[in-house]
């Protein structure tokens, strides 16, 4: 099955606790959180099944903080032109997904040491 939302590019599901951080206009209109029943953080907190970031200049920073927060099984995506995260240290790309508007998701996770 071809996945057709962004919630669903995203493999979010009913429930998990998300949290999103600059991410564009045009990418959070395709997640209807209510819907999905989504516990949305307004601010980083531990214990997140996800982690949605915009891509930008102060990445690193933002990643080093919130991957502390994780659940182990949790996942982090970066939203971006051209893919985003490229920048992200530290960091193994594990997935890109095409989004509309010209973006892509990327899964993200630590690299091992």
């Amino acid at each position: 099955m071809h996945a057709t939302t962004v919630a669903e590019c995203l493999d979010l599901q009913p429930g998990q606790k998300i949290w999103f951080d600059a991410v564009p206009d045009a990418v959070l209109a395709g997640i209807d959180a209510e819907a999905l029943q989504l516990q949305v953080e307004l601010a980083p907190s531990a214990g997140l099944d996800v982690a949605v970031l915009g891509d930008g200049p102060d990445l690193a920073d933002r990643l080093s903080s919130v991957v502390q927060l994780m659940q182990p099984a949790g996942a982090i995506w970066v939203i971006g032109d051209n893919g985003g995260a490229d920048d992200a240290a530290h960091f193994t790309v594990t997935r890109r997904v095409p989004l509309d508007a010209g973006m892509t998701a990327t899964r993200i996770v630590p690299a091992a040491h």
